[in-house]
């Protein structure tokens, strides 16, 4: 199975989603909030901001700090508009070209990730070709 470091990329994203499913339920209220303000576009990288100096999820304690890495950006801003069909088209979408970078050298197996239904994500190809 070709590794890619687009493989790499998303498979770290999916770990940490299913870790933090309270990241994307700000998420997506925080795209409400400025939608009903009258936002017609917006920036993934300022609701990046929000989730970590505005909101809560993120907390004072060293002990139980997470973090949100700046390269989940393009997959929250895709599952935000797959999951929730009025956000279609409030981000604009970039091509990744980390599908075409040879891997940094994490290895992952598909036992490595799995769906909250037990399904493995990561077949010979990304199984929610949607969201990329």
């Amino acid at each position: 199975m070709m590794i890619t470091r687009f493989d790499e990329l998303w498979l770290e994203w999916v770990q940490y989603d299913q870790a933090h499913p309270e990241v994307f339920a700000y998420m997506v209220e925080n795209v409400w909030a400025r939608k009903r303000r009258g936002q017609k576009v917006g920036a993934i990288a300022d609701i990046f901001e929000d989730v970590r100096w505005k909101s809560r999820l993120n907390p004072v304690d060293p002990e139980k700090e997470f973090k949100i890495g700046n390269c989940h950006k393009p997959f929250y801003a895709r599952k935000l508009m797959h999951k929730v069909p009025e956000f279609e088209g409030f981000f604009r979408i970039k091509l990744m070209f980390s599908k075409n970078h040879k891997p940094l050298g994490k290895e992952f197996k598909p036992s490595d990730v799995q769906d909250d239904d037990g399904t493995n994500l990561f077949a010979e190809e990304p199984t929610q070709p949607d969201l990329l």
